[in-house]
C-alpha cells in the first residue's frame, strides 16, 4: 500500500495541501525523512510533541 500525502491526508481528515505543507514542515524542522518511497520517522517523540499527542491520549498509529 503506498504511502501517498493523499492516502495519509484521508487517514488524519486533512486536504492532500495541508498534508504536504505540514509533511514538509515536519521534514525541515528534522521529524521525518520522506525519502520515497519510505517515509522514516527521525524523532518520534518530538513528533508525538509536534502533533499534540500525549501518552496518556493515545500515540501515532503504528501502520506508518
Amino acid at each position: 500500500l503506498p504511502l501517498t500525502h493523499q492516502f495519509i491526508s484521508s487517514l488524519a481528515c486533512l486536504t492532500r495541501e495541508t498534508t504536504s505543507v505540514v509533511m514538509k514542515e515536519f521534514e525541515n524542522g528534522g521529524l521525518i525523512n520522506n525519502k520515497k518511497p519510505f517515509l522514516i520517522i527521525t524523532d518520534l517523540e518530538r513528533l508525538n510533541k509536534e502533533a499534540l499527542i500525549t501518552q496518556e491520549e493515545g500515540s501515532i498509529p503504528q501502520i506508518f
